[in-house]
């Protein structure tokens, strides 16, 4: 099963929602990011959130045609982006897309993107997609295809990564990346496809653009 989930951040361009739309089996709006589905026109499961950040139209919408699944209070020791996840895996979905799940709020976008790790620990595989960056976290190794322009790697773990790169633009054979350090950042696949082979550590993979 596939999930996809729309946050309330910057609307994506349509056809790109499109294309993910179009292979998640199970769709819920997240607060604001109701939009996603009145904006386009698409059907979706339902609705939850505390609504504290949708547009008035698109709450009418939800009222008329029952699409509120749970509505929390504002006051809560969660986010309703986490509750939108724990739904989705208790709905047995292996691979969750994340749209509007970036943006202006900082705290909101770091949290979400660190929930990647425990969702990567229990077998979920979450991807967060817009029309700048799409990212995932990295725990083991993988082909890499590139979407965009760039291909970033960010460590997380503590004692740094050791990785192996082939078919990047900076090949490298076991590769030691401290934690916090840049150098995976702004890399590029020579052709179509490159590999990843993860000795160690953990972090993000960023396909991004200007």
């Amino acid at each position: 099963m596939i999930g996809l989930i729309c946050c309330a951040g910057e609307l994506s361009d349509r056809i790109l929602f499109e294309e993910y739309y179009e292979k998640s089996d199970f769709k819920i709006a997240v607060d604001g990011g109701t939009k996603y589905f009145t904006d386009y026109d698409k059907d979706f499961d339902f609705a939850i959130g505390d609504f504290d950040s949708i547009k008035i139209e698109d709450k009418k919408f939800l009222e008329v045609n029952n699409k509120i699944y749970e509505k929390y209070k504002r006051k809560k020791d969660f986010t309703d982006f986490e509750a939108a996840i724990n739904i989705l895996i208790e709905k047995n979905c292996k691979t969750i897309y994340a749209f509007g799940a970036t943006g202006t709020r900082l705290d909101h976008t770091m949290s979400n993107l660190i929930y990647s790790k425990k969702c990567f620990d229990i077998g979920i595989e979450l991807v967060f997609v817009g029309n700048n960056n799409i990212i995932k976290f990295l725990g083991e190794s993988t082909e890499c295809v590139m979407r965009y322009d760039y291909i970033s790697i960010v460590v997380l773990s503590n004692n740094g990564m050791r990785i192996r790169l082939k078919g990047f633009e900076y090949d490298s054979e076991n590769l030691d990346v401290d934690y916090c350090s840049t150098l995976t950042i702004s890399n590029k696949i020579k052709d179509k496809k490159a590999y990843i082979e993860l000795i160690e550590g953990y972090g993000l993979l960023i396909d991004s653009r200007d």
